[in-house]
């Protein structure tokens, strides 16, 4: 419940800082009393990260896998940033391979139009190259997300570390130029946004290849981190569209929003995995403990004395069951003749006269 009312505080804040930020833009010079507006979005930027850090703060919480239902979506916006991406960082190859194309059309992401020195130099070809291979990354692991595959190759793992180096490399490039030099109330975004997107990429990357055995929370605080500090430019990008800026500019503000639509939708992702996570705890332990319950039984099975069960009654009869023949008349019994009667003869009458005397 309370990383759900860290997501409803993003949403909130961003909407406000939309507002304050197309503010202090069209009247910089705008002031609260003593506190300029500028001042104000700083101290209310950081009061809301250390909301959003306690309110995701889990001691249980631990980061799941993406569910089937956002996985296209977040495939998708990974997609279609990468892609913008990789046309940026062209652009900006194309117009330092080739001097004379039109500056003003091809402009440099950074602010400053022409190299420093060899740092910048090197800066700046180590972040063409690694924002190349995190266009392709993106657009590779989003249609991994979309097609739901689990397949990880090694190099795909190594390939993930790629928009953490890009996005250091973007700082250093910003912190070598002249606008690291201007006032922090008025280059605070820009520098929070390469900050935050950074540590979102390197948690990401952590998360999708499985670094940690347990990630706890540092994934949804940097994602809403991420998401409201990149959202928070949209309207100066639409200003900029309007007045004419640069191709260059326009595309890596693009970027910047899409990073951030990417990151708001990994840290509802997971809200929702960690929500649904103690009712799936439960249906596991109610199966476990039935099948624990059943290897007990067929066990006792082998020991225990088979129950005495009552005799049925009336008991079985199996005449009961079969049908009723009638019985065939019986035939009367024939009598033997009695034996004929022999003649006598004279021996037999000489000896019933014997028998007489």
């Amino acid at each position: 419940m309370q990383r759900k009312i860290a997501c409803y505080l993003t949403a909130a804040v961003t909407v406000a800082f939309m507002v304050l930020r197309t503010i202090v833009y069209c009247h910089p010079d705008v002031r609260i009393g003593v506190v300029s507006v500028e001042d104000l979005l700083i101290g209310i930027s950081l009061a809301a990260m250390i909301a959003i850090a306690v309110l995701c703060h889990s001691k249980t919480a631990c980061v799941g896998e993406f569910t089937a239902q956002t996985q296209p979506t977040i495939g998708w916006i990974a997609t279609f940033g990468g892609a913008v991406l990789l046309m940026s960082t062209v652009l900006e190859c194309i117009c330092r391979m080739f001097p004379f194309i039109n500056r003003n059309v091809f402009n440099s992401a950074v602010p400053n139009l022409y190299l420093v020195n060899n740092v910048d130099r090197y800066t700046m070809i180590f972040s063409i190259l690694f924002g190349v291979l995190s266009g392709i990354y993106l657009i590779i692991q989003g249609f991994k997300w979309m097609s739901r595959s689990v397949n990880k190759p090694a190099w795909l793992s190594w390939m993930s570390l790629s928009p953490v180096l890009w996005m250091w490399f973007r700082l250093a490039r910003y912190e070598i130029s002249y606008a690291s030099t201007i006032d922090i109330s008025h280059s605070f975004f820009d520098f929070a946004v390469l900050v935050t997107g950074a540590l979102f990429f390197l948690q990401l990357s952590k998360a999708v290849n499985a670094v940690q055995d347990k990630p706890k929370n540092l994934l949804i605080i940097c994602a809403l981190y991420a998401s409201f500090i990149s959202f928070s430019g949209v309207p100066l990008m639409v200003i900029g569209l309007i007045k004419g800026t640069s191709i260059t500019s326009l595309l890596t503000a693009i970027v910047d929003i899409a990073i951030g639509l990417l990151s708001f939708l990994v840290a509802v992702s997971q809200i929702h995995c960690t929500n649904a996570a103690p009712a799936q705890k439960e249906e596991d332990e109610e199966e476990e403990q039935e099948e624990v319950a059943k290897e007990t039984d067929a066990s006792l099975a082998w020991v225990t004395p088979a129950k005495q069960r009552k005799p049925l009654d009336p008991p079985f009869s199996i005449d009961e069951k079969l049908p009723i023949l009638e019985a065939e008349p019986q035939k009367p019994a024939q009598e033997t003749p009695p034996a004929p009667e022999k003649p006598l003869t004279v021996d037999d009458i000489l000896a019933e006269l014997n028998k007489t005397e």
